[in-house]
């Protein structure tokens, strides 16, 4: 009250906590106390004044805004990942935001005084986020000076493997196989024989190609990655792997008349053997062998079979068989030597022999 036209003077007595305009506005300036008062004067010559009573003004601290924000900055299409605060302070929330439009993302976390983890959920397209901090005594806020920004790596896709020969001999190449619509880069391939483990092999190219190492049916699959999304396999492909003719033929054998013959096992010719595969015995057998065996009963056959060794059931066996050729025997007849008076009558003439085989007689022998 006063005389006059009434002026008034507002003033704080800490303007480093806040400022009040002259028509009483207050503006914080930093977490404290301050005084807010106004003096009057009114209109008379004596200019009289008077002081209000004292507004004590408290300005809240705002939550700490510079902490470090962390995450994975990559992730795969369609999963969630966590960004982490740094030196949190207790009694503090902190709530996770999309920055476009500042939509929160989940429910607040409170801070502990070190590192919590805020849940992005599951993400279709690359996010950036920030983080509101709010006391929970004041309800003062304030956005963290830092932000995060996840980007996706789309979802791991195998794609489909073609080419190829679907039958194959053992010793043949597959040809060339073809991985197509696939996403991401190939980590490696794979095969596996029959019901047998998959194997790693190493190709990191669209492209493959090999020689099987046996025969039975062959699958093959490409492993797909994509970025940090997990490995994708491609369907896979089949190929039969038949068994190669390999070919083993009796070797032709020669043998006297009366005399017996043994076979080793050794006496055949290999045909068609590939990679480390071997014969290493054959079963032999002919009715020549037999000192009996006649020369008019020649050639003999010789039978193979029973074939031993490794990797042969990569194969079909073919045998062959050989010729067995019984020769004469030699005989020798010699004349006795003989001697007479002259005039006398001549002796009876005889002879010996030698090389009879099987007990076969002289009939055929006349002196």
């Amino acid at each position: 009250t006063g005389t006059g036209t009434l002026t008034y003077l507002w003033n704080s007595s800490n303007t480093g906590v806040a400022t009040v305009s002259n028509t009483g506005v207050i503006t914080p300036v930093s977490a404290g106390t301050t005084n807010i008062t106004y003096t009057v004067t009114d209109g008379s010559p004596t200019a009289c004044q008077a002081t209000s009573t004292i507004l004590v003004i408290t300005v809240n601290s705002l939550p700490a805004i510079n902490l470090v924000l962390g995450g994975s900055g990559t992730i795969c299409s369609g999963t969630s990942t966590n960004i982490t605060v740094a030196l949190s302070e207790i009694g503090t929330n902190y709530q996770l935001r999309n920055a476009s439009g500042d939509v929160n993302v989940g429910t607040p976390v409170a801070g502990n005084g070190g590192t919590i983890s805020l849940t992005t959920g599951n993400l279709s397209s690359t996010t950036t986020f920030n983080v509101l901090a709010t006391n929970t005594i004041t309800g003062c806020n304030a956005e963290l000076t830092g932000t995060e920004v996840i980007t996706l790596d789309p979802v791991s896709i195998g794609g489909t493997v073609t080419g190829g020969s679907s039958t194959i001999n053992y010793g043949s190449s597959t040809g060339n196989i073809i991985l197509s619509g696939n996403t991401g880069t190939v980590v490696n391939w794979q095969k596996m024989v029959d019901s047998g483990p998959w194997e790693d092999i190493t190709n990191t190219t669209t492209s493959y190609s090999e020689t099987p190492a046996s025969t039975g049916t062959w699958q093959y699959r490409a492993q797909v990655k994509s970025g940090s999304c997990s490995v994708a396999f491609s369907t896979p492909l089949s190929i039969s792997v038949l068994p190669k003719t390999l070919t083993i033929t009796a070797n032709n054998q020669t043998k006297v008349y009366g005399t017996v013959f043994t076979f080793l096992g050794t006496e055949y010719t290999v045909t068609g053997l590939i990679n480390s595969d071997a014969v290493t015995g054959v079963t032999l057998s002919s009715a020549a062998t037999t000192a009996t065996a006649g020369v008019s009963g020649s050639p003999y056959t010789i039978t193979p079979g029973s074939a031993s060794g490794t990797g042969l059931g990569n194969y079909t066996v073919v045998y062959s068989n050989g010729l067995f050729s019984v020769t004469k025997s030699i005989l020798t007849v010699t004349a006795d030597t003989q001697s007479k008076i002259y005039g006398a009558v001549n002796p009876t003439l005889t002879f010996t022999y030698s090389g009879w085989q099987n007990g076969d007689g002289e009939s055929g022998l006349t002196t």
